[in-house]
């Protein structure tokens, strides 16, 4: 299992903005000044050991999550780390992020294990001269992989230099059951 803190930047060009700016362009206008590459930096927090504290303070859990959470912290074998996915590009960034538990096996987020529920969620953190819409965020996958997406609408104003630009920017991230995330 990997109980250490991690951070990773990615680069990449936007494919819907390019094909946005093409199609301006395409309709006779010079779009300026919309840079095209997204910036994706993931941090995950050093891990936590789940205490018996902390499942005896559910009091929504039922008695046989607890006894199998219970048994897992005993042995110190269920932890938790948070998570964040940042995505800029040039005038934004948006966010998605959440808290996970994990016992080398199995991960939780949004969904319960045994009981126990994490956290996932989407929103905007700066945005300068562009309207961001958060359009989708959700979570699917397995017991040992959650697959977290997040999807955003960019819209620039109308007028010179970017007339209207509206595309969608979208980032998928996982948590595993074995504490690492991508």
């Amino acid at each position: 299992m990997v109980n250490s803190s991690t951070e990773k930047t990615t680069k990449r060009i936007s494919q819907e903005s390019h094909a946005a700016q093409d199609n301006a362009k395409a309709a006779g206008h010079t779009v300026k000044g919309v840079d095209c590459t997204l910036t994706t930096t993931s941090t995950t927090t050093a891990a936590r050991s789940v205490t018996a504290v902390d499942i005896l303070a559910d009091t929504t859990m039922k008695s046989t999550d607890r006894t199998e959470l219970l048994a897992a912290a005993a042995a110190d074998a269920v932890y938790s780390k948070h998570f964040s996915w940042f995505t800029t590009g040039g005038a934004y960034t948006v966010t998605h992020n959440g808290t996970f538990y994990y016992n080398g096996s199995k991960a939780s987020a949004q969904t319960s294990y045994a009981g126990y529920q994490g956290s996932y969620f989407c929103f905007t953190n700066f945005a300068a001269g562009v309207a961001i819409s958060i359009q989708q965020c959700y979570e699917v996958g397995t017991t040992f992989e959650r697959d977290s997406y997040s999807q955003c609408q960019v819209t620039w104003p109308w007028g010179p230099p970017c007339f209207g630009l509206s595309y969608s920017v979208s980032h998928w991230g996982s948590v595993y059951g074995n504490g690492t995330t991508s």
